[in-house]
């Protein structure tokens, strides 16, 4: 394993409103084993303050396991585990769930066959297998995404059969119900996200009239997967939904690519919607080569970042690409980060505590070899302290049809769920430089929160040293209190939050003798 630390920065920030300031961490970072380390395909927030990442090591075409890296908020390593089966294993998303373990999703492709299988993986906290199933269909199955619910249960997007499926699964494994989703020509489900209404949006891609045109797909179900609206969006050519996030409204905000008719290039494909679906902007953003849009998040001030690649902008190769627009579309700053000698390839952005973003992708060339896992951590206006640039994006008003889909439904058993050996093991690992000036807080081992980020309300678990007149105070970014709460000695579990809207919040917790500070994201 190796570890090579670019640069390590505090960066003091004054917002223009002089309401507060705080410092926020900036660093690059990559971590490697001696095999190919392809792009992160998931990552997430851990209860620690850390984040965990999902890539897969490549030792040749029929050896491709996953393999997962945990960091301290700082990217300081913790612990590292390759996950290996007797077939090429591609983990493609990764929550932590409220036990403080992890849900890994993906495919498994049998050695002589080109039917993939999706599969499910649930570790303990430090990445140790408990048990994996798998969810074979006749013609093939890949689960894309998960959400880890508050009560343990798993939920999983994907395809199989050319149709979107979406199932919900007990925190051992146990099949609870399955709904498949399908629409004339060919379907992919993506991403979801858990929303406010303890439902889920679904997004990914319909395809007809052979491989012409593509459009953006968004399905809205209830909280036991049962349709309630499905719509789609295109700009009359290819376009391919990546990433969705609910907004402090209700609305939605997907991104993706747009492929322009006649061209060989892309362009970062961002549309905003209301709660139900109605389309109320759509952009095209990049420059004169290929750009992508893999993630979308929300930010404080109700616009969004996009995190994607580029290398529209001097490279020939990829470069990370984080785009922030307000709240109407409007573009309003854009950096790249990569050097030229070098390619990055981030399909994974996190909002971080401190207002900032984590990059996780992979880093290729150089003294990198084949690939490193590579992060990049930066403050709110995306500064990182080195390898960066401000390209001169342009964004622009596109139009977008906007129309429903008559999607047929199907419930079900749709999987015959099998047990899926997987063994796992540690990766050696030398740290070749240390982090110099700054002092992080302590790990909050007393109290944790999940899901953070939430969709909806927080859920903070207290032990037993901090069982006495407990005050919580939650706080925005600009130190107002939003909301505040008392509570009696005998309790161990609070929810707060549900009303709070998008944003960066902290949770203080005070006792006689103890206070804990808690950073949240709502999203």
């Amino acid at each position: 394993m190796k570890i090579k630390l670019f640069c390590f920065l505090f960066v003091s920030l004054f917002y223009a409103n002089n309401q507060f300031a705080w410092g926020q961490l900036t660093f690059h970072k990559t971590y490697g084993t001696n095999l190919q380390e392809n792009s992160v395909m998931g990552a997430d927030h851990t209860y620690d303050g850390g984040y965990i990442t999902l890539t897969w090591t490549i030792a040749s075409s029929s050896d491709i396991n996953n393999y997962l890296v945990k960091t301290d908020q700082s990217g300081n390593l913790m612990w590292t585990k390759t996950l290996d089966a007797t077939d090429n294993l591609l983990g493609r998303a990764i929550k932590q769930t409220s036990d403080n373990g992890f849900i890994i999703v993906g495919d498994i492709v049998p050695t002589g066959s080109n039917i993939p299988e999706a599969h499910l993986i649930k570790t303990d906290s430090v990445g140790v297998p408990l048990w994996s199933k798998q969810l074979p269909s006749p013609n093939g199955s890949i689960a894309h995404d998960v959400v880890a619910l508050a009560n343990g249960d798993i939920v999983v997007t994907g395809v199989f059969s050319n149709e979107i499926f979406l199932i919900r699964l007990d925190f051992a494994g146990n099949l609870l119900w399955t709904q498949s989703y399908y629409f004339q020509g060919l379907m992919n489900g993506y991403q979801m996200c858990h929303t406010s209404d303890d439902g889920f949006a679904i997004t990914g891609i319909f395809q007809t009239g052979g491989q012409a045109t593509s459009e953006m797909l968004l399905l809205k179900t209830d909280a036991s997967g049962n349709l309630q609206w499905a719509r789609y969006y295109g700009t009359s050519t290819q376009d391919h939904a990546k990433s969705i996030v609910q907004t402090a409204d209700g609305g939605y905000i997907i991104t993706g690519i747009t492929i322009p008719s006649g061209s060989l290039s892309y362009d970062v494909l961002v549309i905003r919607t209301d709660q139900s679906g109605t389309l109320l902007w759509s952009k095209s953003i990049g420059g004169t080569a290929m750009d992508w849009g893999f993630k979308a998040l929300n930010t404080p001030d109700g616009g969004c970042v996009i995190g994607g690649i580029s290398n529209s902008f001097g490279s020939v190769f990829y470069d990370f690409y984080l785009i922030k627009l307000s709240m109407s579309g409007t573009l309003e700053w854009s950096k790249t980060y990569g050097s030229s000698t070098t390619a990055e390839e981030a399909r994974y952005v996190l909002a971080t505590s401190d207002g900032g973003f984590l990059f996780c992708g992979n880093i290729v060339g150089g003294a990198f070899g084949s690939g490193d896992v590579y992060l990049v951590k930066t403050d709110s206006l995306g500064n990182s302290g080195c390898f960066e640039s401000d390209p001169p994006t342009i964004a622009t008003t596109i139009q977008c049809t906007n129309a429903f889909a008559a999607l047929v439904t199907t419930s079900g058993n749709a999987f015959a769920v099998s047990p899926l050996p997987i063994e796992s093991s540690n990766v050696q690992t030398t740290v070749l430089c240390t982090n110099v000036g700054l002092n992080q807080e302590e790990p909050l081992n007393s109290i944790s929160v999940f899901p953070n980020p939430s969709n909806s309300e927080f859920t903070l678990l207290i032990d037993e040293g901090m069982n006495s007149g407990i005050e919580l105070i939650v706080r925005d970014v600009a130190g107002r209190v939003v909301e505040k709460k008392n509570f009696a000695g005998e309790t161990d579990q609070i929810t707060f939050g549900l009303l709070l809207p998008g944003g960066f919040y902290t949770a203080e917790l005070t006792t006689e003798n103890q206070r804990k500070v808690v950073r949240l994201i709502k999203n």
